[in-house]
């Protein structure tokens, strides 16, 4: 009988091995094809990288700070959306132009976590809201 039990024991226990084994070269796999398929898309970046090096490299070892490797929403295809219901643009301001959205600012607690909160520029000084109004 005690032969019996741990003849069991070892085959549960080697099921189990297996079937981890299993799960992780799934999960492996799965990845490997994800990053596959984003291939094109990173030697795509990198060569606008090489670009934007090229085009600082032209301009000398001290380009001027309004010199600045952006990408258009036309480049970016659909990989990353603008929501302007977040950022709202006053061109008609009384100081200027008064931008106000949400960003990301670091909490002061031991954990230093990430919140998003609302800040807008008022008289060319960033402002901090805790309650919109």
């Amino acid at each position: 009988q005690i032969n019996v039990l741990q003849a069991k024991k070892k085959f549960e226990i080697l099921d189990a091995m297996l079937s981890f084994m299993h799960a992780q070269y799934t999960f492996f796999q799965q990845g490997y094809s994800l990053l596959h398929e984003l291939d094109p898309y990173m030697k795509k970046l990198a060569t606008e990288k090489w670009e934007c090096l090229k085009q600082a490299s032209l301009t000398g070892p001290d380009f001027p700070e309004s010199f600045h490797c952006t990408k258009t929403e036309e480049t970016l295809g659909e990989d990353f959306s603008y929501d302007d219901s977040k950022v709202e643009f006053n061109v008609d301001a009384p100081n200027g132009v008064v931008m106000e959205g949400y960003l990301f600012k670091r909490a002061s607690n031991a954990f230093k976590t990430w919140n998003r909160r609302w800040f807008s520029i008022q008289n060319s000084q960033l402002v901090y809201q805790k309650k919109l109004k």
